[in-house]
């Protein structure tokens, strides 16, 4: 362990989702990838527990063979986690008590209750970065009890994420909001006529609203992202027209290429999403992003300038909105991504360490 004026060794317990870089933990992989990276560059040493065939993170991996958990987006509030001998989740957690010794703080980055409750025993700071609003009422009893044992332990996206949770005090709540790879995502001046919408393809994401949204603005959409939800997939197929085409799973290069040439990109969630870190990298690209008001994005998107924020359910606005987005001006749409870089969110999490330190 460093001492307090030491730059931190921290342990990061990555999603149960799946492998990073499979795509199933959506934009949490890519927020690991970019933070161990830029902790990484910074000095900090960093080691990541992740299930086994995880590839991209920077530092030390320990891939975890076991099984991962059921996708926290895909259940209900009744949700009863079982618990697996063979879990990654559970193995994670026994890895890094029985190494705990070599860090000097743990972030968690799963919201479960296994991460909560395993907290308890840990002789060094375990600190949460909870990525999703409130899902699941028996993960949400479990991390309350955190929560009020130790409120610092605890950071968000977004304060209206933080809101969701009715325990959570959310206007004094720790807010570490998403960061993008400015580099990645590059600028591009002049756009076609047409609109894009990316996000793992299942029914909280709201992909059925974007597709009307494009047929009533009358323009082309590509489509990016993993199945999650085949049958869902195949209903929002069978209403689009020939209008709509599905890029898949892309690359970082390949879907700045897709973000950049858009005229506008569409942001539908039905649920709180806690950030939408999508939306900032089609901003980085300069592509002014179309929302439903609300969660993370509300936060982020300047309402006429960076992008447009219409009410939950507005397709016709959705499609007005986006009509009207080829006037905004691109470089003011890239200067508000570029208030979210990555070297300013490993500050703030070094910053947040160094506090349980102190």
């Amino acid at each position: 362990m460093a001492s307090p004026s030491d730059p931190p060794h921290i342990l990061i317990v990555s999603t149960p989702a799946g492998p990073i870089g499979s795509g199933i933990g959506g934009g949490l992989e890519t927020t690991l990838i970019l933070l161990t990276r830029e902790l990484h560059k910074c000095g900090v040493a960093v080691t990541t527990l992740a299930p086994e065939g995880s590839v991209g993170l920077a530092g030390e991996v320990v891939e975890i063979a076991g099984a991962c958990a059921v996708s926290i987006t895909q259940v209900d509030r009744g949700y009863a986690q079982p618990v697996s001998a063979d879990g990654f989740l559970e193995r994670a957690w026994e890895q890094a008590g029985a190494d705990q010794q070599r860090y000097d703080a743990i972030l968690n980055c799963s919201y479960d209750w296994i991460s909560f409750y395993a907290a308890a025993f840990f002789k060094i700071p375990v600190l949460h970065w909870v990525s999703v609003a409130s899902l699941v009422d028996a993960v949400d009893r479990v991390m309350e009890v955190r929560y009020r044992r130790d409120p610092r332990s605890f950071a968000f996206y977004s304060r209206a994420q933080a809101a969701a949770f009715p325990f959570v005090d959310a206007a004094q709540a720790r807010i570490i909001p998403g960061a993008v790879d400015l580099e990645r995502f590059p600028f591009v001046a002049a756009p076609a006529a047409r609109l894009s919408w990316c996000a793992r393809i299942s029914p909280e994401k709201g992909l059925e609203d974007a597709i009307v949204a494009a047929e009533t603005a009358g323009l082309a959409l590509d489509v990016c992202g993993k199945i999650e939800d085949h049958r869902y997939w195949q209903r929002c197929r069978s209403r689009a027209g020939q209008g709509m085409t599905h890029r898949g799973f892309l690359s970082h290069d390949e879907l700045a290429g897709v973000l950049g040439r858009s005229q506008a990109m569409l942001f539908t969630p039905k649920w709180t999403e806690a950030f939408g870190l999508v939306a900032l990298e089609a901003m980085a690209c300069g592509t002014p992003v179309v929302a439903y008001a609300g969660g993370g994005p509300s936060e982020v998107i300047e309402h006429g300038v960076s992008g447009y924020l219409v009410e939950r359910g507005d397709i016709a606005g959705l499609a007005k909105c986006a009509r009207e987005a080829g006037r905004l001006n691109r470089r003011a749409v890239r200067s508000r991504a570029e208030q979210f870089g990555a070297a300013a969110q490993a500050e703030k999490i070094v910053r947040w360490i160094a506090e349980t330190r102190a």
